[in-house]
């Protein structure tokens, strides 16, 4: 596995600068957060989509991109909402493409309201991703379903029905992305995450929070364990990006330092 960092701890910051310092820091891979007020998926300009894809090969930095997030649910029961969804994906695969990106990890929706459905959110969610393979297949990019949805608007009743996901869609470039502070949330063991996800498993988030809310902390930090995640992806020899996507008020890169000693740790134990 490859240790990495998301940008998103840098939200303010502009992608270049966020990126030079994760580089700084010694990050051979980069998780940019590809819907941020500085990196705005929709509207990358060619000069700055030069810039970022000079500095990745000036710092030699293997990057993936987190996609299209906000206020958008691929499970949404409003058939307009999810039309919008598959819009913003594919430029999100577009531009992940224009960067240099393997990977974009989409978020894998929830119910619209907890008297919804969880089988026919499941549903508007695979055809969500479906839809999205022309440009898979024109890009080269590859999508990791990330697990969210929490408390009664969760449509997942465990973790088999997130890998559900990519298995019925049944597409080459269509693989997870797990998320272990949201399967510590959502009552999963994320080491049988793992197990389950095997080959299909692009893409791991590593945070911990307070066992209540989605707190992205550090890893040295609240609740979650993260060692049997990690075992487990040692286990299956998952080769793809370990990625810490904390946020981080003050004192960002102790934080990062610090997150990343745990994953180091962890894995020469």
């Amino acid at each position: 596995m490859l240790i990495c960092a998301n940008t998103m701890i840098y939200l303010e910051d502009d992608a270049q600068s966020a990126m030079a310092k994760l580089a700084a820091m010694g990050f051979e891979a980069v998780d940019l957060f590809g819907d941020m007020p500085t990196l705005d998926y929709r509207y990358l300009d060619s000069l700055e989509l030069k810039a970022i894809r000079s500095l990745s090969e000036r710092y030699k930095l293997d990057l993936s991109m987190h996609g299209p997030c906000w206020d958008l649910n691929p499970a949404s029961a409003s058939r307009s909402h999810r039309d919008d969804v598959v819009a913003h994906y594919r430029e999100g695969i577009r531009l992940a493409a224009a960067l240099g990106a393997k990977t974009i990890v989409l978020h894998s929706g929830w119910r619209s309201d907890p008297k919804l459905s969880r089988s026919d959110a499941l549903s508007y969610a695979k055809d969500t991703f479906a839809r999205c393979r022309p440009e898979l297949e024109q890009t080269g990019v590859a999508i990791a379903v990330e697990n969210v949805g929490l408390g009664t608007l969760n449509m997942f009743r465990n973790c088999a029905e997130w890998v559900g996901i990519a298995q019925e869609v049944d597409h080459a470039a269509i693989g997870l992305a797990l998320d272990v502070g949201h399967a510590y949330l959502q009552g999963w063991d994320p080491a049988v995450a793992v197990s389950m996800a095997g080959s299909i498993l692009r893409h791991v988030h590593l945070h911990s929070n307070d066992g209540i809310s989605d707190g992205h902390l550090r890893l040295d930090q609240g609740v979650v364990d993260v060692s049997p995640a990690i075992k487990a992806m040692q286990q299956i020899g998952y080769t793809g990006h370990a990625s810490i996507e904390i946020y981080a008020a003050h004192n960002k890169e102790e934080a990062l330092e610090v997150s990343r000693k745990v994953i180091q740790d962890i894995l020469v134990a």
